[in-house]
């Protein structure tokens, strides 16, 4: 929490906990960030574990099926494993025991390979700050199944619970329709694979392998349309669940009251960021020494054709999609779609990112993921004379950690620099010039 952040985040909290309330949350996870001390707040009595908790337990009656939610925090197997034993032991009359963890994903690993038996399944509550992935990932073999979302509310664990009357034993895991999805997906692939083969063999004029082909390809069809219109497996004399990964995407449909509350937010923390900023808003000043930055509008002189692929690529638009979207003043957002933001010799106020500096360092705005974001500061290159000098004034070659700083897990999944690089280079930028 810094004096520039603290308006957005408060804002931001008090809009998280009105959504929650509203959808009857129980929450596990805040705690752990809540670095303006409003958890107890902003849960309003439906916080599952408390900041300073080690363990917690939540007792619910669904029409008469017991359940319980074991709630704890852990940092070694040991820890977790004595903790959510013990809250097991408590809950004994429970007819299911769903643990929610806070905790890395081996840790939970290896607690659930010890609790078989005491525990029906368990959660683990994704969050950004984990080294050990941040997609959705399964585990059940040998121990308590193990499920964990993908972080910053991007995914639901979605739970079917089915216990035919009379019905009594271990819940047991049955197959739900993410998991049909997925094998109608590879059957897909499968038939893509064999219909490459049978335009293969039929170029070849090879009849017979066509047929057989053509027969291996309509079976599976016939499974892949099986599979896609089959109800869940329900046992008729067990207690099943089914467990189904839900992706929050604009797919879903949306609650036009919880799109209001949230365009509330953003349009409230634009203007007081803003406020702040010009209030107390200093710049951010460079040592005498060292380079600041001047605005990719000062390299176009000299460097043309990198500019005429740069505008080619998605970070010549980085600020339009934060227009497009209302946040060009959201803090959390503005940093990776500009250059320079809140660095020495760059901008360190808000309002004015898009604007020539007063100070006369710049001849434009910083916004977008110009040539500074990823070379550096360009004032000294700018200065220096003769070939020599100026390659050693700015960073020619970018490696893959300046590229990280912004495609992070929870906010670029997919990226990988070997993909990614190629699309953002050209002659002149990365590659040789076009001969003449």
């Amino acid at each position: 929490v810094r004096p520039e952040n603290r308006a957005q985040l408060e804002a931001k909290g008090a809009a998280l906990a009105d959504i929650l309330r509203r959808l009857g949350a129980h929450d596990v996870g805040s705690a752990r960030d809540d670095a303006l001390g409003r958890w107890s707040e902003w849960t309003a009595g439906r916080g599952l574990l408390a900041p300073a908790a080690p363990s917690a337990i939540r007792r619910f009656d669904f029409g008469g099926l017991q359940l319980a939610i074991l709630a704890a925090r852990g940092q070694t197997a040991d820890e977790l494993t004595g903790r959510l034993r013990a809250a097991a032991e408590e809950a004994a009359g429970a007819d299911l025991r769903i643990a929610v963890v806070e905790a890395s994903w081996e840790t939970a690993q290896a607690a659930a390979e010890r609790l078989s038996g005491e525990i029906t399944l368990m959660l683990v509550a994704g969050h950004r700050t984990y080294g050990d992935g941040l997609e959705h990932s399964v585990s059940t073999p040998g121990g308590v199944p193990l499920y964990r979302t993908k972080s910053q509310g991007r995914e639901i664990l979605r739970l079917r619970l089915h216990r035919p009357h009379g019905a009594t034993g271990p819940w047991i895991p049955v197959q739900g329709a993410a998991d049909r999805r997925r094998e109608a997906q590879l059957l897909e692939g499968r038939i893509a694979r064999l219909e490459a083969r049978r335009r293969e063999a039929a170029t070849k004029g090879d009849r017979k392998t066509v047929r057989f082909l053509e027969a291996q390809i309509a079976k599976a069809r016939a499974r892949r349309e099986a599979r896609l219109s089959q109800a869940i497996p329900w046992p008729e004399d067990r207690p099943a669940y089914s467990a189904e990964f839900v992706d929050v995407t604009e797919s879903l449909p949306e609650a036009a009251w919880a799109v209001e509350r949230i365009g509330a937010y953003e349009r409230r923390i634009g203007a007081l960021n803003l406020e702040w900023s010009k209030k107390h808003g200093r710049p951010c000043q460079a040592p005498d020494d060292e380079a600041y930055y001047v605005g990719g509008a000062a390299c176009i002189g000299c460097h043309a054709e990198a500019q005429s692929v740069w505008e080619r690529t998605r970070h010549a638009h980085a600020w339009e999609t934060l227009e497009n979207e209302g946040r060009t003043a959201d803090l959390e957002c503005v940093g990776c779609h500009v250059a320079g933001w809140q660095r020495p010799g760059g901008e360190c106020r808000l309002h004015l990112l898009t604007a020539s500096d007063p100070e006369g360092h710049r001849m434009g705005g910083l916004e977008n993921v110009q040539c500074e974001a990823c070379h550096g500061p360009g004032s000294k290159h700018l200065e220096a004379t003769g070939p020599a000098a100026r390659r050693k004034t700015i960073r020619k070659e970018v490696p893959e950690a300046i590229c990280r700083g912004c495609h992070v897990g929870d906010h670029s999944p997919g990226f990988d620099d070997g993909t990614y690089r190629p699309r953002i280079l050209g002659p002149g930028h990365g590659r040789p010039p076009e001969a003449p």
